[in-house]
């Protein structure tokens, strides 16, 4: 379901896969918090490979980013497509997250 690697400067990557759906929200919750309990504070989801989300992933990605930029650290977004940009701008989180077209933009960026 999740892939999870660490790249450049302790920046964590997640791959979410191709559908995230009601019944993966608890898992993300759950590998997001452990990582912050592991002192991680900067995270890229790439979604470049998936396509549908639960409307709900909006609201768990908003929570942790804003506690995340309260402790000097992000949580962007990589490869949303048009697809998924409407299902988060539908929840009201449209701009709500920095995106970037590609995962080594956005790796990068999640450092500064």
């Amino acid at each position: 379901m999740f892939v999870l690697e660490i790249a450049e400067r302790d920046v964590v990557v997640l791959y979410p896969g191709r559908v995230l759906g009601k019944e993966n929200l608890r898992d993300i919750r759950q590998l997001l918090e452990d990582c912050e309990r592991r002192g991680k504070r900067r995270f890229v989801l790439d979604f470049s490979k998936t396509e549908h989300v639960y409307y709900r992933l909006a609201d768990l990605l908003a929570h942790h980013k804003n506690k995340l930029s309260a402790e000097n650290g992000s949580l962007v977004l990589a490869g949303v497509s048009p697809y998924l940009k409407d299902i988060f701008t539908a929840v009201g989180y449209g701009d709500a997250f920095e995106e970037y077209d590609n995962l080594a933009e956005a790796v990068h960026e999640a450092n500064c």
